[in-house]
């Protein structure tokens, strides 16, 4: 089974402007999975993303 070698995001998400205590809006946003035997595949998953400072985020994967 392929391990996973990276992440790459192919496209933004529609919103990047966000202020202290937005919520995280994930839409038009692609993720690729690169695997180490050279395959990839578009992944879809849903986290939260938090922000409590200008400069200090978390994200948590659901």
């Amino acid at each position: 089974m392929p391990e996973l070698a990276s992440l790459t995001i192919d496209h933004s998400p529609n919103k990047t402007t966000y202020f202290v205590g937005d919520r995280f809006e994930r839409y038009g946003m692609v993720v690729k999975a690169h695997y180490d035997d050279g395959s990839s595949s578009t992944i879809d998953f849903y986290f939260k993303f938090i922000c409590f400072s200008a400069i200090q985020c978390c994200c948590s994967f659901i």
